[in-house]
C-alpha cells in the first residue's frame, strides 16, 4: 500500500528538506524529452523557491514503506502531474496515487497533459479513463 503525504504543511509554509531534495531529483532526472514543463532543470534555490510558493491546489509524496518513490500534485484548473523515480516504475505507484486524486475529487474534470512522445503516459491516464481532447504546438523564439 502507498501513502500520499502533504509536500508541505498545511499550517505553514514549512517544507521538509528531505520532501524537497526528493522532488529536485525526480526533476533533475526527467527525460527532457517527454518532459512538457522544463527544457532545462532549474537550479536548486529556483526549485526552493517554486515549491515554497505553494503553487498547486496539492501536492503529495507518494511513499512506499517508508521510502519516497514519487510525487503528484493537483492545479487549481484541476490538472495533474505524476512522476514516479525510474527505479519504482511499473510496480503500481502511479496507478495508485492516480486512484486515490481521482477518489478525493468525485464529480471533478481532472486534465493530464502528455508529452506526444510520451506514449507510455499517454496510455497509462487513457487506461485510468482520460480522453485525447487536443493538441498544443508551440514555436521557440530563433
Amino acid at each position: 500500500m502507498i501513502v500520499l503525504k502533504d509536500v508541505y504543511m498545511k499550517e505553514s509554509p514549512c517544507v521538509s528538506p528531505e520532501a524537497a531534495a526528493f522532488l529536485y531529483e525526480l526533476l533533475d532526472k526527467r527525460d527532457p524529452d517527454v518532459s512538457i514543463s522544463h527544457k532545462k532543470t532549474p537550479s536548486y534555490e529556483e526549485h526552493l523557491m517554486f515549491v515554497l510558493s505553494r503553487p498547486y491546489e496539492s501536492w503529495m509524496i507518494i511513499e512506499k514503506d517508508g521510502r519516497m518513490v514519487g510525487s503528484v500534485y493537483v492545479t487549481r484548473n484541476g490538472e495533474i502531474g505524476l512522476a514516479v523515480s525510474k527505479e519504482s516504475r511499473r510496480r503500481g505507484y502511479g496507478e495508485a496515487a492516480l486512484d486515490a486524486v481521482i477518489a478525493a475529487r468525485p464529480g471533478k474534470t481532472l486534465y493530464a497533459n502528455v508529452n506526444p512522445k510520451n506514449a507510455a503516459s499517454a496510455a497509462f491516464f487513457a487506461k485510468k479513463g482520460f480522453v485525447h481532447i487536443q493538441n498544443v504546438l508551440r514555436r521557440e523564439p530563433s
